[in-house]
């Protein structure tokens, strides 16, 4: 599974399963699902480390989970002022 960090977000992408009708996206407390073997997860916090752990689903059967992949969000960029 490959992790794009941004600030708030993270881009996932991982192989597909054969099969597979869903994938099952986990970080902390946090679960979603998607069809595609790809995913953006907004609402994070900057500057802020995060393990993902995907799991491939087909009627009824749950495949083992993938690999973790942990991540860390990017810094808020700082505010700039311009000259008066």
């Amino acid at each position: 599974m490959k992790a794009t960090p941004a600030e708030t977000s993270v881009s996932l992408g991982w192989s597909a399963v054969t099969g597979a009708t869903e994938y099952e996206i986990s970080y902390g407390q946090e679960k979603t699902t998607r069809k595609q073997p790809s995913a953006v997860v907004q609402g994070l916090t900057a500057e802020t480390n995060y393990t993902f752990r995907v799991v491939a689903k087909a009627d009824g059967y749950e495949d083992s989970p993938s690999a973790e992949v942990t991540t860390r969000t990017l810094s808020a960029e700082p505010e700039t002022h311009s000259p008066n």
